[in-house]
C-alpha cells in the first residue's frame, strides 16, 4: 500500500515538475533574456555543490535507517536521526559562510561584464535563503518519511509548494518585478516545505531525546565520500560551461537539461519507494522477493527508457525551438547536443536499480569506488572537450561517465548482491541505448525543426512518434525482459 502511494504521488509531482519547470524558465527567459536567466541558473548549480553533504549523509542514515525501522527499534532510529540533526545543523553554518563568498567573487567567476557586481552579489544571497532553512529543520525529516516508506508526504509538500511558486513568478513579472525580488520571494515561498516536514515528524514520530554522544551514524563519511564524487559528476557542466564558454551557453544548456531531467524523473517516479522497499526487504533477509523486485525495476526503467527517451530524442529539438521563439541572444537549435543528452540520461535511468542496491544493503563503503571512477570521466572527458565544443564537449563527457556508472553498478550488483548474469545484463542495456539512439539519429537526418510551425503541429508529431517509440520498447522488451512482461500480461488476464 505505501509502495503504491509513493509511486502515485511520485508520479503526480513528477508531472508538476515538468509542467511548472516549462512555465517558469520560459516566463524568466521572455521577461529577462538567456544572459540573466543563466546567471540564475549557474548561480544555483554552485549553490548546490554544498549539498553533496546533504545528499551523501543522507544516503548513508537511510542505508542505516532501513534496518531499525523494519525491526520497530525506535532507539535505534532515535540516535541516528539525532546525528542527522546535528550534523545539518553544522552544514547550516558552512552554507552561509559559502554563500557570502560565492556573492562576493561570482562576478569574477562568470566574466559577465553586462551585470555588476553588486547585482550578481543579491542575486545569490536570493537564491540561497530557502536551503538554510531545509538544512535547518528540513533535510533530516525528509530523510526519515523517505526511509520508512512515506515519501508520499513529501511529495504532496513538493507539489504544492512548487504550483504556488509557479504562481507567485506569473504574478510578480506581470507587475514588472526585478529577478532579484523574484528570487527572494521564491525562496521565502518554499521555507514552508521544510517547516511543514518538521511539524509532521515531531507528531508521528515518538523520537526519544539522544545525548549528542550517543547520536551515530555508520558509514558517514563514505557516503559523503560516494556522494560528492556523483554529485560532481552531475554538476560538472554547468559549472565548466560558465567558466570556460559564458552564461549564453549555460541558458541553453539548462533549457535542454530541463526538458530531459523532467522524463528522467518522470521514468524515477515510476519506480517510487524502490530504495527504501528494496532496503526493507534485504533487511528481511527475504532473497527471492530482493531478486523479483529487482529484475522488475530493471524492466521498467529499461521499458520506459526507450518509450520516453525515444521520443524525446526525436522531439527534444523541434520543442526547444518553439519553446525559445523569439529568443535570439543565444543559439537554442543544438541536435546532436540534444541527442548525446538523451543517451545520457537513459544510461542513468538503466543505472538506477542498480546504483540503489548497495544502498539498501548498506554496502556504500565496499561501492564507493563506482562514483569516483564516474566523476573522474566525466570531469576529465569534459575538461579536454568544452573548449573545442562547448555544449557537445561537457554532454559527452557526461555520457561517458553514465556509461561507466552502469557497467560498474552492474557488476557490483551481479557479483556481490543478486549474482545475476552479468553478460546478459548488459546486453539488455545496449538493447535499450541502442533503440534510444535510432530515434535521435533518424530525428538528425529528418531535421523535423524546420516542418514544425507551432505546438499543434508538434502535438500531432509527438503522439504518432511515442506510439513509435512504445511498439519500439515493447519489442525490445520482448527480446531483453521476457521474464518480467510475460509475468505482467499474467497479471493482466487474469484480472480482466
Amino acid at each position: 500500500m505505501l509502495a503504491r502511494r509513493n509511486a502515485l504521488t511520485t508520479v503526480a509531482n513528477q508531472i508538476v515538475t515538468v509542467v511548472c519547470g516549462i512555465l517558469v524558465p520560459r516566463m524568466l527567459i521572455g521577461a529577462f533574456g538567456s544572459v540573466l536567466y543563466g546567471a540564475a541558473a549557474s548561480i544555483s548549480q554552485f549553490l548546490s555543490y554544498i549539498s553533496l553533504m546533504e545528499s551523501g549523509i543522507g544516503r548513508a542514515a537511510r542505508s542505516a535507517l532501513f534496518r531499525p525501522l523494519a525491526d520497530g527499534d525506535r532507539s535505534g532510529v532515535s540516535r541516528i536521526y539525532q546525528a542527522m540533526r546535528l550534523f545539518f545543523r553544522g552544514i547550516a553554518v558552512v552554507f552561509v559562510f559559502y554563500t557570502i563568498i560565492l556573492a562576493y567573487f561570482y562576478y569574477d567567476i562568470a566574466k559577465e561584464k553586462t551585470l555588476s557586481r553588486e547585482y550578481l552579489f543579491f542575486l545569490v544571497i536570493a537564491i540561497s535563503l530557502s536551503t538554510v532553512v531545509d538544512y535547518l529543520c528540513g533535510v533530516s525529516n525528509q530523510t526519515l518519511l523517505h526511509a520508512d516508506q512515506r515519501k508520499y508526504i513529501t511529495n504532496i509538500t513538493v507539489s504544492i509548494v512548487r504550483i504556488l511558486n509557479t504562481l507567485l513568478v506569473l504574478i510578480l513579472i506581470r507587475l514588472g518585478s526585478g529577478l532579484i525580488l523574484i528570487k527572494l520571494c521564491s525562496s521565502l515561498l518554499i521555507i514552508i516545505r521544510p517547516l511543514f516536514l518538521s511539524l509532521y515528524v515531531r507528531r508521528h514520530y515518538r523520537l526519544d531525546k539522544v545525548p549528542r554522544g550517543e547520536a551515530c551514524l555508520p558509514q558517514k563519511w563514505s557516503g559523503m565520500a560516494q556522494h560528492a564524487a556523483y554529485f560532481i559528476h552531475t554538476n560538472t557542466d554547468v559549472i565548466l560551461l560558465t567558466v570556460f564558454a559564458g552564461l549564453r551557453y549555460v541558458a541553453v544548456y539548462a533549457v535542454y537539461s530541463l526538458v530531459v531531467t523532467s522524463l528522467r524523473n518522470l521514468i524515477y517516479s515510476m519506480m517510487g519507494g524502490m530504495e527504501a522497499e528494496l532496503g526493507n526487504i534485504y533487511a528481511r533477509g527475504e532473497t527471492e522477493i530482493l531478486h523479483s523486485r529487482y529484475r522488475r525495476y530493471q524492466a521498467i526503467a529499461g521499458l520506459a527508457s526507450v518509450a520516453i527517451f525515444g521520443a524525446a530524442a526525436f522531439l527534444i529539438v523541434p520543442f526547444v525551438t518553439l519553446y525559445t521563439k523569439g529568443i535570439t541572444d543565444a543559439d537554442y537549435i543544438q541536435p546532436v547536443f540534444a541527442l548525446i543528452m538523451a543517451l545520457g540520461e537513459t544510461a542513468n535511468c538503466l543505472a538506477l536499480p542498480c546504483s540503489t542496491l548497495p544502498i539498501a544493503g548498506n554496502q556504500l563503503r565496499k561501492s564507493q569506488w563506482g562514483s569516483f571512477g564516474e566523476a573522474i570521466v566525466n570531469i576529465g572527458l569534459s575538461l579536454l572537450l568544452v573548449r573545442r565544443s562547448p555544449l557537445i564537449g561537457v554532454a559527452a563527457g557526461t555520457l561517458a561517465a553514465e556509461i561507466f556508472k552502469l557497467a560498474y553498478y552492474s557488476s557490483y550488483a551481479s557479483r556481490h548482491i543478486i549474482h545475476d548474469s552479468l553478460p546478459r545484463t548488459l546486453a539488455r542495456h545496449f538493447g535499450v541505448l541502442s533503440g534510444v539512439a535510432a530515434f535521435g539519429l533518424a530525428a538528425v537526418f529528418l531535421n523535423l525543426t524546420q516542418r514544425i510551425a507551432g505546438f499543434g503541429a508538434w502535438i500531432v508529431y509527438a503522439v504518432g512518434i511515442t506510439a513509435i517509440s512504445v511498439c519500439m520498447a515493447l519489442i525490445i522488451g520482448s527480446l531483453c525482459y521476457r521474464r518480467e512482461m510475460t509475468a505482467w500480461l499474467k497479471r493482466l488476464k487474469e484480472a480482466g
